[in-house]
């Protein structure tokens, strides 16, 4: 039987995970804790890149959403988070707060864009978006 190599990850793919670990270094450096990251629960096709909370936001879980693009694509990464996946970040969160008997916490949806050179990625720009988008008024 022959062995199946794995795939090798897409440009984009690797793109995505530098971006992710990026996002999460600049969350620890500002104080908040991550919780989990690239949570998906069992029978959902939604995925949150990032749960974390600060110890300046007591009682609140902020679900994060990255979005890196290089600096030669067209558009900011932010405009990319649109209607359809702010609501299954938000159903999402749901599953996940219930889950961890957070339900009673308030939630925050932020989104961190990150543009990276392809000649230079070192100093890529992080723009933090607090309070990106609010579920139920899409």
């Amino acid at each position: 039987m022959k062995k199946t190599e794995p795939a090798k990850p897409t440009f984009n793919q690797i793109l995505g995970e530098l971006g992710e670990q990026i996002a999460c270094d600049y969350l620890l450096k500002k104080g908040y804790k991550l919780l989990s990251a690239n949570y998906s629960p069992k029978g959902c096709n939604a995925e949150i890149d990032m749960i974390v909370e600060h110890v300046d936001l007591p009682n609140t879980i902020v679900i994060v959403e990255v979005k890196t693009r290089t600096k030669s694509d067209f558009g900011w990464p932010e405009l990319q988070v649109g209607n359809g996946k702010q609501r299954n970040m938000a159903e999402t969160a749901g599953i996940w707060m219930e889950k961890h008997n957070r339900h009673s916490d308030e939630c925050r949806f932020d989104i961190i864009a990150i543009e990276i050179s392809k000649d230079n990625t070192k100093n890529p720009e992080i723009r933090h978006i607090a309070d990106a988008f609010f579920p139920g008024l899409f």
